[in-house]
Parts: structure tokens; sequence; C-alpha cells
């Protein structure tokens, strides 16, 4: 990736993020091996950083809804056993049993991703 970017100026990168923050994400259509209705219970405390449906507002923080359940579930164990190295959330995920953990990724993976409310900056010419 550096590769790619390295003779980027900081205005074309930000240009690269504000088009991809910009796009209406899609539902992933691998089907869940867990149950999305009881994965609701189990995301009580990932409410916090990536929302109530995981749409969350903040740009900082991963937006989980219509991501592929496998991968959710994959990262989720990645947390867990430090491959993926988060203290907040190896902590928010180390006691889930794999079927929460499932259940989770189908919750996930079923909700419908909205886009970022975001609107690059105003340029000089629009002012």
């Amino acid at each position: 990736m550096q590769v790619l970017v390295a003779d980027l100026s900081k205005a074309e990168i930000e240009d690269i993020a504000y088009y991809y923050a910009a796009m209406t994400p899609r539902r992933a259509k691998t089907p869940a091996a867990g149950d999305a209705i009881a994965g609701l219970a189990v995301t009580a405390p990932c409410v916090g950083c990536h929302g109530k449906d995981g749409n969350n507002e903040n740009p900082k923080t991963p937006r989980l809804s219509g991501l592929d359940a496998e991968y959710l579930a994959s990262a989720v164990d990645a947390y867990k056993d430090g491959r993926r190295a988060h203290d907040v959330m190896r902590d928010a995920v180390l006691a889930l049993r794999k079927t929460d953990v499932q259940d989770l990724a189908a919750f996930y993976a079923a909700r419908k991703p909205k886009a970022l409310p975001i609107r690059k900056p105003l340029t000089t010419a629009e002012w």
C-alpha cells in the first residue's frame, strides 16, 4: 500500500478518503452461521462505539453493519487471541463463546449498512 500512495499529496489522499467514505455500502451476501436475533443481546457492549445497529457516526470507528459474518467472526477471534492488538476490543470480546461470536456476526451482517454522513469541505470556489 505504501508504494501505491507514496507519490500522492495530502489533498489527493483526502480526496480518495472522501470518495470511499461517501459511497453507499452494500450488505455482504455470505450466509451467516449464527442467529441474528440472539446476536442482538450479545452486541450490548458494542453499542457505545459501533452504534445500535453497527452504523456509528464516528468515521474513526469501524462500521459493522452489513459486513460479512465470516469476516466479523474471524476479526473477533483475532482480537481474542491477540492477532489483532486493541486492548478495548480484546477486553470486550474475551468472554464470548463461539456461538456468541457467530450470533454477533450474524446480527451485524444482517443489518443494512448506511453511508457515513460526510461531505467534503467546501472549496474556495464554492464559498
